[in-house]
């Protein structure tokens, strides 16, 4: 009973160490293909240097869920107009987050469509292809 015991539990062992390398290998395997489309995909490069092409501006955050958070001002100061009063304060900023959206989308639309002619799926600048091709596409 104890020499089948102790054969179980070399034999899990086992079990988890093989299952262990291959699960590693597998993901040698993934990232050396990942390497590859990254240095040979011509879609990959396309898409990269439309990206590096296109700068879209940033957009602050005017989340103001939690700025009526004193109780001293419940008395003083409804919550609406507390907010209305820093909405005036802030306006040219939200003005401005305004336009940038708008200009950011408008550079979107222009960026997609650059990007969706450059999609050509399997083309790579290399006659040298892996064995493993499935994991390409």
């Amino acid at each position: 009973m104890d020499v089948l015991f102790f054969v179980l539990i070399v034999l899990a062992i086992v079990g988890v160490f093989v299952f262990q390398v291959v699960k590693i290998r597998k993901e040698q395997e993934r990232k050396e293909y990942e390497n590859f489309v990254i240095e040979y995909s011509a879609t990959y490069q396309n898409v990269k240097s439309i990206g590096e092409k296109y700068i879209f501006k940033s957009i602050p955050c005017f989340d103001m869920e939690k700025e009526y958070d004193n109780e001293n001002f419940y008395n003083d100061i409804s919550p609406k107009d507390y907010l209305t009063y820093q909405l005036v304060y802030i306006k040219k900023n939200v003005k401005t987050a305004f336009e940038d959206a708008a200009y950011n989308q408008k550079l979107y639309e222009l960026y997609k469509k650059e990007v969706e002619t450059a999609i050509q799926w399997g083309v790579y600048s290399t006659s040298e292809l892996p064995q493993k091709q499935e994991l390409l596409n």
